[in-house]
């Protein structure tokens, strides 16, 4: 998966801005004749969930009008304040409703000294009947 630096420095203004709540969005890009995702654009939406310290749920109206007509959604981005980039069970359950609409899916979360973050992509598999997030490798253009 690669990410532009310009897209990187979005997520992580994002996450600083709703710090300490969870920070959301998506992501356009796409996937070359390789497989390989390219992630070109950040476009944050807010986060509506009933206790954003711990959950996201995007904007419903903002979120369908990105999916019926925003060209290129290739992922989402959301954060873990308090907690490493890596999904949750709760994660892991909402990504069953859209997973299948999307390639990419990454997680960040403050470092340790709370001055960057650490962001962590992973694609979206299809396992049966089950949409499963596989731990990518992120380069930076």
């Amino acid at each position: 998966m690669i990410i532009t630096q310009e897209v990187f420095t979005a997520l992580e203004r994002h996450l600083f801005e709703k710090h300490p709540y969870e920070a959301c969005g998506i992501l356009l890009g796409h996937m070359d004749q390789h497989h390989v995702i390219r992630l070109l654009q950040y476009i944050p939406i807010p986060n509506t969930a009933p206790n954003p310290l711990h959950h996201f749920e995007l904007d419903p109206g903002i979120w369908v009008k990105h999916v019926l007509g925003t060209a290129n959604m290739i992922g989402i981005f959301h954060s873990h304040p308090n907690s490493s980039p890596y999904p949750s069970p709760e994660d892991l359950e909402s990504l069953q409703q859209y997973g299948t609409l999307l390639k990419a899916y990454l997680i960040g979360s403050l470092t340790y000294d709370k001055k960057q973050m650490e962001l962590k992509g992973y694609t979206i598999q299809k396992n049966g009947e089950q949409l499963t997030l596989n731990e990518s490798s992120l380069s930076m253009t």
